[in-house]
């Protein structure tokens, strides 16, 4: 029973090791992005935070539904980047633990 059991694990690992693979392909590309725009995307940061300030103190508030939104966006995007990070290593880790 134990030497079925055993080939049998073999077997799924060989069977998922193609999709092991696409995850760690998908991760170096995700890793790769978020190197290549982070200054550029910092220093967006930075802009449109100049920007709330300076609505603020200057009262506009008109103004300042745009650089909110555009904040709001970029957060968004960075916490899904981070998410689908966290799931591709939890997949990974599930895969690596059968």
């Amino acid at each position: 029973m134990f030497l079925v059991k055993s080939i049998l694990r073999i077997l799924v690992k060989l069977l998922l090791m193609p999709v092991v693979i696409a995850l760690l392909v998908i991760k170096v590309i995700l890793t790769l992005a978020m190197k290549a725009i982070e200054l550029p995307l910092g220093l967006l940061i930075w802009a449109v935070f100049i920007g709330i300030i300076l609505t603020v103190i200057k009262k506009e508030w008109e103004g300042l539904l745009l650089p909110s939104l555009i904040m709001a966006g970029i957060v968004v995007c960075m916490l899904g980047v981070v998410m689908i990070d966290n799931a591709i290593d939890s997949m990974i880790g599930w895969i690596q633990a059968i």
